[in-house]
């Protein structure tokens, strides 16, 4: 693939969140009535599949929905296809779900709200303790950490046809990621800065700041 998702997209220049408004967990919902026998849903968490949506175990139909960038409010797709989705958002992003669910397993979004969360250049990658530092802050990478595709490519050298878990990479932190990077880290506030679920490369973008 060698390109960024949110390159392909053409969305503005991204600038730092300073750490999410979403709370921790990522398993936040709150339900209420709707018409035609659904019910009202406003889900935040991590996105873990495609084919529309899922979050929280829900796949949430997306063919009607607006896709909102958290940043400055502003409507970045409209009733996308599954393509035009994924071009914007990857497994392991957070994001804020609105709209309507007819039962345990499936919904309709109405919106999609998403924040860029953390972005900024690398000062220095621990392998010791599995975390890396953008501005200050400390991020934590787990087994279960998204890595973004072109993460993996530029250290391969070769295509991958998908982003993968850290865990499941034979390669180490520090060979992922190097001081200098500009990358996007995910996920949510912890006791020592962020927790990630996605880390993509934007090395290729101007970094905010």
């Amino acid at each position: 693939m060698f390109t960024n998702k949110f390159i392909q997209a053409s969305l503005a220049v991204m600038t730092i969140s300073a750490l999410t408004a979403c709370s921790g967990g990522g398993d936040g919902s709150t339900d209420g009535s709707a018409a035609g026998g659904t019910t009202a849903v406003t889900s935040s968490g991590v996105i873990t599949a495609f084919g529309s949506v899922v979050v929280n175990g829900v796949r949430y139909e997306t063919r009607n929905a607006r896709i909102i960038s958290a940043d400055d409010g502003s409507v970045v797709l409209e009733n996308p296809s599954n393509a035009q989705l994924q071009a914007v958002l990857g497994v392991g992003q957070v994001i804020t779900v609105r709209g309507s669910r007819s039962d345990d397993s499936n919904g309709v979004a109405n919106t999609i709200r998403f924040d860029d969360e953390l972005v900024g250049t690398i000062d220095s990658v621990s392998t010791a303790d599995g975390s890396f530092v953008i501005l200050g802050q400390t991020v934590s990478v787990t087994p279960d950490t998204i890595i973004d595709d072109s993460i993996i490519e530029a250290v391969r050298g070769v295509e991958v046809p998908n982003d993968q878990r850290f865990g499941d990479l034979p390669e180490t932190l520090d060979q992922l990621l190097t001081a200098g990077m500009i990358v996007e880290a995910n996920g949510f506030p912890s006791q020592n800065g962020l927790e990630a679920t996605r880390i993509e490369d934007v090395s290729n973008q101007t970094a905010p700041g």
